[in-house]
């Protein structure tokens, strides 16, 4: 795939190719909203927490969502049938590599009963921001 002028122009905070397609956040929008005092919260591969962290250093509090394993994020895939089998093969591949990680990050959160990982996640928000 071919990189966009943006990003040879330094335009995002992160961007990254996942799953054969590019994502990035703009740096223009966020020193925008940050300015205007509001919090952010994004959805975000390892690689992009990483440039989160590398630019915004310890203000940027990253919070890991694993799935309680490989498995299960697998059955999960397949039961939602929105991916072909060789789509799910490179998430289950890219997640094999990404849980690894899960450490690294300022916090985990296992992802093993919605209403569970909801209350853990509300959480952990209310903390940061200290509510």
């Amino acid at each position: 795939m071919k990189k966009t002028g943006l990003i040879d122009e330094g335009a995002f905070i992160e961007w990254a190719e996942v799953h054969n397609n590019f994502y990035g956040t703009s740096k223009k929008f966020i020193d925008k909203t940050l300015k205007e005092g509001l919090s952010l919260i994004f959805d975000l591969d390892v690689q992009g927490a990483d440039s989160f962290k590398s630019y915004f250093g310890s203000s940027a509090n990253v919070i890991f969502i694993s799935p309680p394993s490989i498995e299960s994020l697998e059955q999960r895939l397949k039961a939602r049938a929105t991916d072909l089998e060789e789509v799910i093969k490179v998430r289950l591949e890219n997640a094999k590599r990404e849980i690894l990680r899960k450490d690294d990050f300022d916090y985990c959160l296992i992802n093993d009963n919605f209403e569970n990982a909801y209350r853990e996640l509300k959480k952990i928000i209310e903390e940061i921001l200290g509510d």
